[in-house]
Formats: C-alpha cells, sequence, structure tokens
C-alpha cells in the first residue's frame, strides 16, 4: 500500500483559471503568468502549463471551470499546434506538485473552498476529455457511460495520466474528470484508465470520474484514493469504474 501522507510543501502557490482560454497556440505558448507572478487576478489559462512551471513542493489551487488537456502524453512540457485535439493529449503530473480544484477564485488556503457534507467541491473544476466537443448522450443507454460510441471515438485517451510521471507522493484533492476513453495501446497504457491513470503514488482525495469508457478501468486505474467516486463510467473487458488501485471510503455505482 502507498504511503499517503508527506511533509507540509513549502512552495509557491501557483493559480489557474480558464477563463478566456481559445486554445490557440499563441495563447497557450504565450502565457503572461509565471511560477513566481501567477495570482487569482493573473492566472495561469492552461492546466499543463502550471504544472510544467511549477517545482517539487508547489501547489497548484485551480479554479472551477472546464479544463481540456492540451499537450501530448509523450511530450508534456512543449506544445505544437493541433496537440490539444489529438487523442495522446492528456494531463500529465509532477512529482509532489499538489493539485487542488473547487475554488471560486478567491481563496488562499484549501480549506477556505465551500464542500458539501461528504467533503466534494461546490464548485466543480472539471478536466474533460471531449477534446473536439463531440460528447452527446445515447438516450438507449442508462447504466455505465452514457455517450454515444461515435460521439467518444475521438476522445482523449486518458484525461490524468500519472503512470510513468509520478514516483512520489503527490496530492489530487478535488477535481471531477469526465469523457476520456481509453482504447489505444496496451503497451502505452492508453488502453486503461480512461478518466484517470494514476499509478501508484498519486494519492486522489475527494474526487470523482464518470462518463469515461475503456478497455480496463474505464473511470480510474491504480492510485491511492480516499473519499472518491466512480460513477457511469464503461469498461470493454474488467473494472467499469474502477481497477486496481487501493480505496477507502470510496464508492462506485452505475458502471457497466
Amino acid at each position: 500500500v502507498a504511503q499517503t501522507t508527506k511533509v507540509e510543501t513549502t512552495g509557491n502557490i501557483l493559480y489557474v483559471d480558464s477563463l478566456g482560454a481559445d486554445y490557440t497556440e499563441a495563447q497557450i505558448n504565450g502565457e503572461a503568468a509565471t511560477r513566481t507572478t501567477s495570482s487569482w487576478a493573473n492566472p495561469f489559462k492552461y492546466l499543463q502549463n502550471a504544472i510544467n512551471s511549477s517545482l517539487a513542493g508547489d501547489i497548484i489551487f485551480v479554479k472551477e471551470g472546464i479544463y481540456k488537456p492540451t499537450h501530448l502524453r509523450t511530450s508534456p512540457e512543449t506544445y505544437i499546434d493541433g496537440d490539444h485535439l489529438n487523442r495522446n493529449a492528456t494531463f500529465r503530473p509532477k512529482n509532489s506538485v499538489d493539485m487542488y480544484g473547487g475554488f471560486l477564485g478567491l481563496e488562499s488556503k484549501t480549506w477556505q473552498r465551500e464542500v458539501d457534507d461528504k467533503g466534494f467541491p461546490l464548485n466543480p473544476t472539471i478536466l474533460c476529455g471531449d477534446i473536439l466537443n463531440e460528447a452527446q448522450i445515447d438516450p438507449a443507454k442508462s447504466v455505465g457511460d452514457l455517450r454515444t460510441d461515435a460521439s467518444k471515438e475521438n476522445a482523449a485517451y486518458n484525461v490524468v495520466m500519472a503512470q510513468d510521471r509520478i514516483s512520489q507522493i503527490t496530492y489530487f484533492n478535488g477535481f471531477e474528470v469526465r469523457n476520456g476513453n481509453a482504447t489505444g495501446d496496451v503497451n502505452l497504457y492508453t488502453n486503461t484508465g480512461g478518466g484517470i491513470n494514476a499509478g501508484s503514488q498519486l494519492i486522489s482525495i475527494n474526487s470523482k470520474a464518470y462518463s469515461n469508457s475503456a478497455t480496463n478501468g474505464g473511470g480510474w486505474v491504480y492510485g491511492t484514493n480516499t473519499n472518491c467516486t466512480a460513477y457511469s463510467n464503461s469498461a470493454t473487458n474488467v473494472g467499469g469504474g474502477w481497477y486496481l488501485g487501493t480505496n477507502t471510503n470510496c464508492t462506485a455505482y452505475s458502471n457497466s
């Protein structure tokens, strides 16, 4: 079982707000915010840019809203025009850089976020793999990933990919992850964890995965997870909601 606690971080806070993000090369590669200057008034627009700018011990605060991956799994620190439309686009966390979602954009502490009685943020920060804006609900489906088969064909393989990236305890707290479709190569892990492919040291807390598909682990694969929920996900082989990993006080329902 992975260790789940670590020494309190002492680095910088990096702030992210997707308002005004247009997913153009000029904007993605021309972020004005930096590791030392970002704030709610001057945030990063793209989460992966904040991750890339961070150093071990930093914390990333992500405002409510919808965030889509921009950088490719194999080149997470370099963006080339059109990468965000490639199925290999994914969010790649960084060792010992904790990420927190669910902010209104006024807070300076994690505990200032508004949460429900189960600890989930009331202001959702959604990481979304619907890179071509194609997702549509199939009215004939009542369980599992409710998207039409055609509308998920071009979705990102993995919305979050920590496999082969995270080897030190890293927290992922207060996010909702949706619309991945891991139907790729077993050797690249792009056939597992359509929502989150966590590896062993990504520690997910108060997070949700829904409306994802995969060969194995539609919503989630691996990781050490506390108070998380996987629902309305599908797998063609095993683990519609969860596959492997260690779960504490987690729930799964309506998966297939």
